[in-house]
């Protein structure tokens, strides 16, 4: 009985502790449509100037299908810049996320 109770308990302690792991590590909601957002306008970059107006009118679809605004973009982006952790966490998922895809995700058509 002694020994199952400490094995559950050595199973909880170990549960605990990969959680607050992956929380420090890991990326909110927000953070990961921050992530979409960024990628998409890094990929759209790659072919267009930022005057250039299709680079305009795409980042305008890109903002609108993720549901987030200019300003909460640029909010997001000082509070990754503030925190290096954070940072290099974003930055390791933006890198992966932009190869993912060769397509530019906005389509101003």
């Amino acid at each position: 009985m002694r020994k199952g109770l400490i094995t559950l308990f050595l199973s909880f302690l170990l549960l605990l502790i990969s959680c607050a792991k992956k929380s420090e590590n890991s990326l909110t909601s927000g953070q990961i449509k921050f992530l979409n957002v960024y990628t998409d306008l890094a990929r759209l970059r790659e072919k267009y100037s930022f005057t250039d107006s299709a680079f305009i009118d795409s980042s305008k679809i890109i903002f609108k299908r993720y549901d987030f605004s200019q300003e909460q973009f640029t909010k997001t982006l000082s509070e990754f810049r503030e925190n290096p952790k954070q940072w290099e966490t974003f930055f390791n998922e933006a890198l992966q996320q932009i190869p993912k895809t060769k397509k530019i995700s906005a389509n101003p058509r």
